[in-house]
């Protein structure tokens, strides 16, 4: 009796056992199931920090326009001083496109091979000493040279700043952060013409290039202070050591931390599992190829873009660039009202970059549930990704954009041609500067979702079509108006 007690008290613990080792098996299979669905975030940085890293990167993007609009009302100034010829000193800004042009080529390819941080850094310290150079010098040789210098240091700073984006979102948040990288350069084009008139009116045109040079300084400080070093090819998704000029002073003081308090774990080392990405060649430094920027060129998905951006950069320089002659001749403004009829324009383009980041928004999320996707990216795997229709997602827009650009722009012309009171050609100055600025910002998102793994040499090649067609269309601008009033 007791054999047969204890007989059956063994089967039911065998029983009990079997019954805990199929539960444990199924759970360990329901775990594996989760770590193979799981979805990798994109990044390891938080919205916050997202949004400082992206306001910075667009402080540092407001140079290269800057550079151009804040000397426009020098002009005059620095020809009497230095004795040379009006038509000289418009060489400088001649050489100062063509060089804004061709180095982010170099520039924004270096950025994709080593890093953004040591870029930017060496960018602005040249820039800082060819704004200095610039405030002393004496001579046209020297002004001619140093203009090439300071753009050589500020114009890949936009097109690296879409990399630094291209590096920390993905594409459902893209748009919006384009859209506040976007804010940095279009103030430029407003506040530029206003602050380089007061400066050589009250004190001296030299001071122009001192301001630059004071403003450089102070984003060569933050970004060497705070900047994180964000290229996916050095540090992955974030996660990954920097080293050298691509660690900043904060993560060298946070590493310092770490290692007196050992049992913290920093964020880089504990709030992800997935290990940064490891590419081939990663972080390495070969000679930069500005065909490699050519050849984006190549991609017929990519060209027909940027021949539409640059179509419309075009017409947002030709408008600048003529905006304050034409107010001069026609309505008899002095050259202080012509600085201040620039701030509608900018006014617009400004408005339109934080507006943008909605638009863009609702766009991928209006296409991503028509066809079935997640409103975010994050919950896309990679099939997902690449399956995303991100052509109808960027460009869905662009039927209401391109019709408000172009019809106001024949309205301007009519307007001056007719010299209506002078509130309406500003009116539509401000309505143009925002509708393109919108396409832009589309365009620009969608080169960097087209080529992820590296935006800055992508934005390289629209630096370069655009650049080159603005200056035939500058180049043509003054003999057509010349041509039509006289």
């Amino acid at each position: 009796m007791l054999d047969k007690d204890a007989s059956s008290s063994d089967q039911q613990v065998l029983g009990c056992l079997e019954e805990k080792g199929v539960a444990l098996q199924q759970a360990g299979n329901q775990a594996d199931r989760r770590q193979e669905t799981t979805i990798p975030p994109y990044s390891i940085f938080t919205k916050r920090e997202k949004m400082g890293i992206i306001v910075l990167v667009a402080y540092a993007s407001v140079f290269s326009p800057l550079s151009s609009f804040i000397y426009y009302p020098a002009l005059t100034a620095v020809a009497t001083s230095l004795h040379t010829s009006l038509s000289k000193v418009n060489l400088t800004v001649t050489s100062y496109m063509i060089v804004s042009g061709v180095a982010p080529t170099i520039l924004g390819n270096m950025a994709d091979q080593i890093g953004r941080r040591p870029i930017y850094l060496c960018m602005f310290l040249f820039y800082m000493v060819a704004n200095i150079g610039l405030a002393v010098q004496t001579s046209y040789p020297a002004l001619l040279l140093l203009r090439m210098l300071q753009s050589a240091g500020a114009s890949a700073t936009i097109g690296i700043g879409y990399g630094v984006v291209g590096d920390i979102s993905e594409a459902s948040e893209r748009g919006g952060y384009m859209g506040i990288l976007a804010c940095g350069p279009n103030v430029a084009p407003g506040v530029g013409p206003v602050l380089g008139g007061v400066l050589t009116q009250k004190a001296g045109w030299r001071w122009v290039f001192g301001f630059q040079a004071i403003a450089g300084l102070l984003s060569f400080v933050l970004i060497g202070i705070l900047l994180p070093e964000t290229a996916r090819n050095v540090v992955g998704d974030g996660s990954g050591p920097a080293k050298g000029l691509n660690k900043s002073l904060l993560d060298v003081v946070k590493e310092r931390k770490d290692r007196e308090s050992p049992h913290l774990c920093s964020r880089r080392q504990s709030e992800t599992s997935f290990p940064p990405l490891q590419m081939p060649g990663r972080g390495t430094f070969k000679i930069p190829n500005p065909l490699e920027s050519i050849s984006i060129l190549s991609c017929r998905d990519t060209a027909p873009i940027i021949f539409v951006y640059a179509v419309f950069y075009t017409t947002y320089s030709c408008l600048q660039a003529s905006l304050s002659s034409l107010f001069i001749s026609i309505y008899d403004y002095q050259e202080l009202e012509a600085g201040l009829i620039y701030l509608p324009f900018g006014a617009g383009c400004f408005i339109a970059s934080l507006i943008s980041r909605n638009i863009l928004t609702n766009d991928y999320r209006h296409v991503a549930k028509r066809y079935g996707f997640p409103k975010s990216s994050a919950d896309t795997s990679e099939s997902q990704r690449l399956a995303f229709p991100i052509f109808h997602a960027r460009l869905r827009s662009m039927i209401y954009l391109i019709p408000l650009s172009t019809l106001p722009l024949v309205a301007y012309g009519w307007v001056l041609e007719y010299r209506l009171h002078p509130s309406i050609p500003l009116i539509l100055q401000f309505v143009i500067g925002g509708a393109i600025t919108i396409i832009f910002n589309a365009c620009g998102t969608l080169v960097v979702d087209l080529h992820s793994l590296r935006p800055s040499t992508a934005q390289a090649a629209v630096n370069l079509v655009r650049c080159a067609l603005a200056a035939g269309g500058l180049a043509a601008l003054q003999p057509l108006i010349d041509a039509d009033m006289g």
